[in-house]
């Protein structure tokens, strides 16, 4: 057997019997000093971190054996070329690919952030529109109900005016029959 080899019977770790995406997410988030701690744990640890087969659906670049690989080199860059002319070089080389990793995520998130907020903003446009129509057909029905109370306002007016001009132009005509 490989010294690699997941252990057998009841002896296994819990590592061996992880998946390795479940892994790689967990890898991802943890700094490096951590990373290494993890890497140090076990041989079930240490083989998994450094075995160069990757699954098909495992970008480069973004397996935890490479990334464990890039800290590692970046930590040693800056071990030997501290306090020399070259530590400048380096840092501003490492710096610049940290800023375009860190403005690649923030592009992301924000694309992400305004597409929440356009679809909030679509919701809540909608029903905006639904209750403004409500409101006018509220406006109608009122409008309505206004219109007839004025037409039987005007309607009782009408009559009384009428009856008093009956009685107007009754009067001397009675009178003169009388």
């Amino acid at each position: 057997p490989s010294a690699c080899a997941p252990l057998q019977g009841d002896g296994g770790s819990a590592m061996a019997a992880l998946d390795h995406r479940c892994l790689a997410v967990v890898t991802a988030h943890l700094p490096l000093r951590e990373l290494l701690v993890v890497r140090s744990a076990s041989r079930e640890a240490l083989c998994w971190a450094m075995n160069a087969a990757a699954s098909a659906d495992d970008a480069p670049g973004h397996r935890p054996r490479d990334r464990i690989r890039v800290r590692l080199w970046m930590q040693r860059i800056v071990d030997v070329t501290h306090g020399t002319r070259d530590e400048s070089v380096f840092e501003t080389g490492l710096r610049s690919l940290a800023d375009n990793a860190l403005r690649a995520r923030m592009e992301t998130e924000m694309q992400d952030a305004v597409a929440a907020m356009e679809e909030q903003i679509r919701m809540f446009q909608s029903e905006v529109d639904r209750r403004l129509g409500r409101l006018e057909e509220q406006e109608q029905n009122v409008q309505l109900l206004v219109e007839e109370r004025v037409r039987q306002e005007l309607g009782r007016i009408l009559a009384q005016e009428v009856v008093k001009v009956q009685a107007t132009m009754e009067a001397p005509v009675r009178e003169r029959v009388s």
